[in-house]
């Protein structure tokens, strides 16, 4: 991850990193029972988790209107953004990549549309 970020391992801040996930409960229960069940240490899980922004969220912020009037599913959001689905290249995406793929590209969106994290 230093090498990535350009910054020294112990340089490393909490504010240096944000995810961008599809729902809270990814970071709050999905991922870290995946970083348990591997042996993540707890410091890395406190660095990588402690700050996020859910797409929810972050698109309620943005449209300003209410959590309710929403898209349920990833391609409402994708086709409100302009943001094209993520295809599929002769099989070399999983669906999860996809869906990672597609929210990095909604995230990228909503900074070009001036959102601040």
């Amino acid at each position: 991850l230093p090498p990535l970020l350009s910054v020294d391992l112990d340089n490393l801040k909490a504010t240096d990193l944000m995810l961008f996930v599809r729902h809270d409960l990814d970071v709050q229960v999905d991922v870290r029972r995946q970083c348990q069940q591997s042996d993540v240490l707890e410091e890395l899980q406190a660095l990588l988790f402690c700050r996020w922004a859910a797409l929810p969220d972050v698109f309620q912020l943005v449209f300003q209107r209410s959590l309710r009037d929403n898209p349920n599913n990833l391609l409402p959001y994708q086709r409100e953004l302009g943001v094209p689905p993520t295809a599929t290249t002769n099989g070399r995406f999983t669906v999860c990549m996809q869906e990672a793929a597609s929210i990095a590209d909604m995230a990228l969106e909503f900074l070009k549309m001036g959102w601040l994290p």
